[in-house]
C-alpha cells in the first residue's frame, strides 16, 4: 500500500492475478491470465484470489502475481499538518478522503510516531505530550497532478480544508524526506545494541481511529511506556490501518515483558471497536 493506498487500498487489492501451486502438485491461475495471455483483473470471473491471498502458503504456492501499476504524476507535493489532539485532526483527515483533489495519502501519526519519521531518539520524547503541552496529531498529505494549474487548485483547496479544521502547517520540514521510503525504521526500532520494538495493529473503520489511539495510549501510559501510533487511510477512505508501536531494550527482561503486557491489553481493548 505505501504512499498509493488512498489509491488502491491494501498490497492484496493491487493484484490483478495469480498463478499458484496446490499441494497436489497442481497449477492454477487466478484471474483473467486463466482465459488469457493478459494478467489485467480479476473481474468479471469468480474472485478466487481469497483463496491464496493471506494464507502464507498454506493452501498453496504463488509463484506469479501481477500487480498493479500506477503512474507517478509530474506535479507531487507532501504536506506535514499538525495539530493539538487527534480528535482534532482525525476529522479533518476523513474529510479530505472523501474529497478527492488528487490525494493519493493520507498518513495519520501521534507525537511518538513522529518521532520515528525524524530519526530523533525516543528517549528525548516526552511519554505524555500533552502534559508539555506538545501536539498529539500529525498528518501527511500526498497529492499529485498532471499539469501545474490543477496542481496549484488542487493544494489551494487542501489548505483550505485543513486550515478550516485547525490544523497548520509547521515551517523548516523538509517534506521530500517522505519520498525516501523506508524512513522510520531506525527511530522506531533503534538497532543500536538492545534496541527493539513490537506493535500491534488491525484494519478497522475510519470512525475508529481517534477511539483506537486513546485505547493504547491509555493503556501505554498506565506502564510508564511511550505509544507510538500510526494510522494509513485507504481505498478512499473506506477502511484504515492502525498500529501501536512499543519500544524495549532486548536486553533487559523486565521491558520485555512490560512491552508485551502493554500489547496484550491493547489488543483485548480493540477488540471492544470491531478491530
Amino acid at each position: 500500500m505505501f504512499d498509493l493506498g488512498m489509491l488502491g487500498g491494501t498490497g492484496a487489492e493491487f493484484i490483478n492475478g495469480l498463478e499458484a501451486v496446490l499441494g497436489s502438485g497442481e497449477l492454477v491461475k487466478v484471474g483473467s491470465c486463466c482465459l488469457s495471455d493478459y494478467w489485467y483483473g480479476r473481474q468479471p470471473l469468480p474472485d478466487l484470489a481469497g483463496l491464496f491471498i493471506g494464507w502464507e502458503g498454506s493452501t498453496g504456492i504463488v509463484t506469479k502475481a501481477a500487480i498493479k501499476l500506477w503512474p507517478k504524476l509530474p506535479y507531487r507535493r507532501n504536506y506535514v499538518v499538525v495539530g493539538r489532539t487527534m480528535d482534532v485532526g482525525v476529522p479533518v483527515m476523513l474529510k479530505l478522503s472523501k474529497v478527492g483533489l488528487g490525494i493519493c495519502d493520507l498518513v495519520i501519526q501521534n507525537y511518538g510516531w513522529l518521532q520515528s519519521t525524524l530519526a530523533a531518539n525516543e528517549k528525548n520524547i516526552p511519554i505524555d505530550p500533552l502534559e508539555k503541552k506538545l501536539p498529539d496529531f500529525t498528518g501527511i498529505i500526498t497529492t499529485q497532478a498532471y499539469t501545474q494549474k490543477q496542481h496549484e487548485a488542487q493544494c489551494e483547496a487542501i489548505e483550505t480544508i485543513f486550515k478550516e479544521g485547525g490544523l497548520i502547517e509547521p515551517q523548516g520540514i523538509n517534506t521530500e524526506l517522505l519520498d525516501m521510503m523506508p524512513i522510520q525504521l531506525f527511530g522506531c526500532w533503534n538497532f543500536s545494541r538492545g534496541g527493539g520494538g513490537q506493535w500491534i495493529g488491525s484494519y478497522c473503520s475510519t470512525r475508529d481511529i481517534a477511539k483506537f489511539y486513546a485505547l493504547a495510549r491509555e493503556k501505554a501510559l498506565k506502564y510508564g511506556r511511550t505509544p507510538q501510533f500510526y494510522s494509513r487511510i485507504l481505498f478512499g477512505g473506506h477502511y484504515c490501518v492502525a498500529r501501536t508501536n512499543i519500544n524495549f531494550n532486548k536486553d533487559d527482561p523486565k521491558e520485555i515483558e512490560s512491552a508485551r503486557q502493554v500489547l496484550k491489553e491493547i489488543h483485548e481493548e480493540v477488540q471492544s471497536i470491531d478491530g
